[in-house]
């Protein structure tokens, strides 16, 4: 083995150098579920995130819908009878109650995901640090006119899937008028905030949680709460929903962002409150109990399979992106870079504790064991292993070596 002179023995690294003095943030293409999974996150985030939510929205829906329904009994648009029995019907200020609480609750998601995880707010909404305008415009211009195919069906075959038990009477008055605005401006953005809340945050936190499967564990939960959310107590609007949140999760994962998932929940919201405004069937618009479902639910459920499975094909077609790069978290002082093996493990080459710096060790370039034929070692000056140079005039005979000596540490070798 040759060196330079003060120089270290090559393979070797410096002791000040190695590999794992400084972790470095290790950069892969992740999918959109993967997101969070970051070189600042830290896994008590996305819990406060989530509880804040959670809290935010339930404390704004109850406390809205106490004030709301007071409201309404003082305006004559429920009444008292009917409030104390909970017979409590839709109306319009409810409505806005309902979607001002999902509003609040998404938009804290959003706020946890730019302060708690300190990612770009257009990354709420996909693997791009920026929006994707062009892909909003995209999903829209191929939902509206799916959903229309979809509604035109429904109304030809079995019109019950659309119209609900509606008695087909409607008055154009102040009331219709305040719903329609609500549902105009107000819809749009709850079915986001669900979207942002069911298929951004949960997901995303749950893969910043658990390696590979992270993100399946998190649809899975987002989709049993979006399910619970809705307060359905009818089997089949169980799986209506259930098969919502399982598709636009689908969605989600195979165009790299919730966009054309929060089109089409808008879409889908705006339609059918629209169609039970004019079909007279507004007031039972939250109307979810046993009895309330049936097999014609199979209808939409199909329907939304088959939407999202176009724009699918359609954002393969455009080349959407599905993945980005993410700088994954390090590693602590003291553990290895992702995908590595300790050093000095068995099997493995490197430098075991107690072992003296710019030592070669079995397995190494330039290790030979003591007595390899040809092989010079180190501290000797060519002479072959296991041979005795002969005696000098003057100077008593050498003996041979009967010990064994450790190699001398090439950093320390004099100069010739």
């Amino acid at each position: 083995m040759t060196t330079s002179h003060g120089g270290t023995p090559p393979n070797i690294p410096h002791p000040h150098n190695g590999p794992f003095e400084t972790p470095v943030p290790e950069q892969r293409n992740e999918p959109f579920e993967n997101h969070y999974r970051t070189a600042h996150d830290r896994w008590w985030m996305g819990l406060v995130g989530i509880v804040i939510a959670v809290v935010v929205f339930f404390v704004v829906s109850v406390v809205g819908g106490i004030i709301a329904v007071a409201i309404d009994i003082a305006t004559g648009a429920i009444s008292q009878e009917d409030a104390m029995a909970g017979k409590i019907t839709n109306t319009p200020l409810l409505l806005l109650t309902v979607n001002l609480s999902l509003i609040l609750g998404g938009l804290v998601a959003w706020l946890a995901h730019r302060i708690l995880h300190k990612l770009p707010w257009s990354r709420m909404f996909s693997v791009l640090p920026r929006m994707r305008w062009k892909w909003w415009g995209l999903s829209l211009a191929c939902t509206v006119p799916l959903f229309v195919l979809y509604m035109g069906i429904g109304f030809l075959f079995d019109n019950s899937a659309i119209m609900g038990s509606g008695d087909s009477s409607f008055t154009f008055d102040g009331t219709a008028l305040a719903y329609l605005l609500i549902i105009v401006l107000t819809t749009p953005f709850q079915a986001a905030a669900e979207e942002v809340m069911f298929r951004s945050y949960i997901p995303r936190v749950f893969g910043s949680w658990i390696p590979r499967v992270g993100g399946i564990v998190g649809v899975i939960v987002a989709t049993i709460l979006f399910t619970l959310a809705h307060g359905a107590s009818d089997p089949w609007l169980w799986a209506y929903y259930a098969v919502f949140g399982l598709v636009m999760a689908a969605l989600t994962h195979f165009t790299g962002g919730i966009e054309a998932p929060v089109v089409v929940h808008a879409v889908n919201n705006v339609t059918m409150f629209i169609i039970a405004l004019f079909a007279g069937d507004i007031s039972n618009a939250f109307e979810r109990g046993e009895g309330s479902g049936g097999v014609f639910m199979l209808f939409p459920m199909v329907a939304l399979i088959v939407i999202a499975g176009v724009l699918t094909l359609v954002a393969r077609w455009k080349k959407v992106e599905t993945v980005a790069p993410v700088h994954v978290r390090p590693v602590k002082q003291g553990q290895l870079p992702h995908g590595m093996q300790e050093q000095g493990a068995p099997g493995q080459a490197g430098v075991q504790p107690g072992q003296p710096q710019g030592q070669v060790q079995p397995g190494q370039p330039g290790y030979a064991p003591q007595g390899q034929p040809g092989q010079i070692q180190s501290g000797q000056t060519g002479q072959p292993q296991g041979q005795v140079p002969p005696a000098q005039p003057g100077q008593p005979e050498a003996r041979p070596q009967q010990s064994f000596e450790p190699p001398v540490d090439p950093t320390n070798r004099p100069h010739p």
